[in-house]
C-alpha cells in the first residue's frame, strides 16, 4: 500500500507506455484520528491469479493531493 502525496509527485518522461489491462478496482474514503479524510483504491488483477479476488495494489490520497489530481486530469484530458 502507499499513500501518494502532493509533495512528492512529480513529472516524468516515458519514452514507450503501453495500455495495461482492465482490472477489477473498489475504492472507500475515511478519517483518521485527527478527522483527515483519505480515499483507499484497491485494485484485484486479473482473473486467472492464483489467489482470486486477492487485492494486488492498493494506494491513498489525501485531500491536497486529491485537489491537486482533479487539476492534473482537468488539464491531461482537456480538449
Amino acid at each position: 500500500m502507499a499513500l501518494i502525496t502532493k509533495k512528492r509527485t512529480r513529472k516524468t518522461i516515458r519514452d514507450k507506455a503501453k495500455i495495461h489491462d482492465q482490472v477489477d478496482a473498489t475504492f472507500f474514503s475515511f478519517l483518521d484520528m485527527a478527522g483527515n479524510r483519505y480515499l483507499q483504491i484497491d485494485t484485484y488483477g486479473r482473473e486467472e491469479r492464483v489467489i482470486p479476488n486477492k487485492i494486488s495494489q492498493s494506494f491513498q490520497i489525501d485531500r491536497e493531493a486529491a485537489l491537486f489530481l482533479i487539476e492534473l486530469l482537468q488539464r491531461e484530458f482537456q480538449e
